[in-house]
């Protein structure tokens, strides 16, 4: 039986709540309290650029020297409160994330510890999976999705209510002629255009999106199995040698990748079908404001100046979009989707390290890693900035990418195309492997292109 909204919000406040009510709760509600006041500080901010805008152009339309020199000073404080009120804002989330990742996991680890409970579940044939894993993965994921969604939609309310006094004073009344001589008067009718396109598209994009949450679910629990399967092989590898059980061992890896590899190609058809609406609805974001903005102005009603200013372009864009990426609409945070690549590409580098550091050292090995953290720190950046990709291992096409919106990864991004070879290079019989010192220099270079992207990135797109 499905469970309600209701009954998942019930289950996600049963699950929240401890640690708001736990010795930490005093330092937890400071810091929400803090990010709070932050979010509902940047959204005056924002609120107040909207009248800038219009103050600045008419200083360039009146051309008012001093009133301009005044608004690029004013210009120069908010956005210099706005950055900073940002900045703090992550950092006070992030540790108010870790704390709670940090209290979660230590009662998890006592609950799964005490009175033998991680032995009793394998006797009693309890349904739960991988729960090791689970406390490492799920615990992390919970306080960040929380944060992000419930200070997201907080912030997001607060500021469309905010700019739709703005939108509703700017748009007055549209009169339609209904013919003898009788009209009908629509008054505010660009915040009525823009709250329906809003209900439109954010109504086509959950329809559309919805089977994701299952999906994803999924995807993870499939991982888990794959991953504890192969760590099951390595503590019973001297039973399965003896015993010559490779052969049922491989039956088990085919069996549950295929099961990955079958949901993750659900999820990409259905990713391509939420793309459509998400990517034709960002497109006529573009010129949606100027349509609404259209009768008033050609009714010569407004002004160039006022009739098509940022506060026209913003509002549209801050009712169904939030910044270039679109809160409502966007059903799939991307920020979470960047960690996990962060995320592998340290998986990679640790790999990389260890193998370098056995007796004798596995130089090819690990130079085979040391691409595929370069690779995956990349298409982090890359996927960060909305930049598609396709799937490649080549890291000058990956590389070229990241450099054509920043140039200033250029020298290291080139210097790291010496690691596309190695992807294939040593992973084959009668090559010679490498000297370890090939292998240090590879991992340092892999290590500087991880940190480089890691700078580009907001602390919570950058993983654990």
């Amino acid at each position: 039986m499905q469970r309600t909204k209701l009954g998942m919000l019930k289950e996600a406040w049963s699950i929240a709540r401890p640690y708001w009510f736990s010795e930490e709760r005093w330092v937890a509600r400071g810091l929400l309290a803090a990010v709070l006041a932050m979010n509902l500080a940047q959204v005056w901010i924002n609120v107040r650029l909207n009248s800038w805008y219009n103050d600045f152009y008419n200083s360039l339309q009146n051309y008012d020297e001093a009133a301009f020199f005044y608004q690029l000073a004013l210009f120069a404080l908010l956005a210099g409160s706005y950055i900073l009120l940002l900045v703090y804002g992550v950092y006070l989330q992030s540790m108010l994330q870790i704390r709670w990742r940090r209290w979660m996991t230590n009662v998890y680890l006592k609950e799964w510890l005490g009175d033998k409970i991680y032995y009793r579940l394998q006797l009693t044939g309890d349904s739960t999976d991988n729960p090791d894993q689970r406390i490492a993965e799920d615990l992390n994921l919970f306080p960040a999705q929380t944060l992000n969604l419930s200070l997201g939609l907080l912030t997001n309310i607060v500021q469309a209510v905010s700019f739709s006094f703005i939108l509703w004073d700017l748009s007055g009344p549209l009169d339609i002629p209904l013919g003898g001589g009788s009209t009908l008067s629509i008054p505010g009718y660009m915040f009525w255009a823009v709250l329906f396109y809003t209900a439109a598209v954010t109504w086509i994009a959950i329809r559309l999106g919805r089977p994701l949450v299952n999906l994803n679910f999924a995807q993870q629990r499939v991982e888990a199995d794959f991953r504890f399967s192969l760590v099951r092989l390595r503590e019973y590898s001297e039973s399965v040698a003896f015993y010559g059980g490779e052969p049922r061992e491989f039956d088990i890896f085919s069996e549950r990748f295929g099961r990955v590899f079958a949901n993750f190609w659900a999820i990409m058809v259905r990713t391509r079908i939420l793309g459509f609406a998400q990517y034709g609805s960002s497109q006529a974001a573009v010129v949606f404001p100027y349509l609404v903005a259209a009768p008033r102005y050609f009714g010569e009603r407004l002004h160039l100046v006022s009739s098509m200013p940022a506060t026209i372009v913003r509002e549209g864009k801050l009712l169904y979009q939030n910044g270039e990426d679109g809160w409502v609409v966007e059903p799939v945070d991307k920020t979470i989707d960047t960690a996990q690549w962060m995320e592998k590409a340290r998986s990679d580098l640790r790999v990389s390290e260890a193998l370098l550091a056995m007796i004798p050292p596995e130089v090819g090995n690990a130079l085979y890693h040391c691409q595929q953290a370069a690779e995956k720190a990349m298409k982090a950046l890359l996927y960060w900035q909305d930049v598609p990709f396709h799937k490649t291992h080549k890291l000058e096409e990956l590389g070229k990418d990241c450099v054509d919106r920043d140039p200033g990864l250029g020298p290291l991004f080139v210097r790291a195309e010496s690691l596309s070879e190695y992807v294939y290079l040593f992973r084959y019989p009668g090559v010679d492997d490498p000297e370890v010192e090939q292998g240090r220099i590879a991992l340092a270079l892999a290590r500087d292109v991880y940190e480089a992207v890691a700078q580009r990135l907001p602390p919570e797109a950058r993983g654990a």
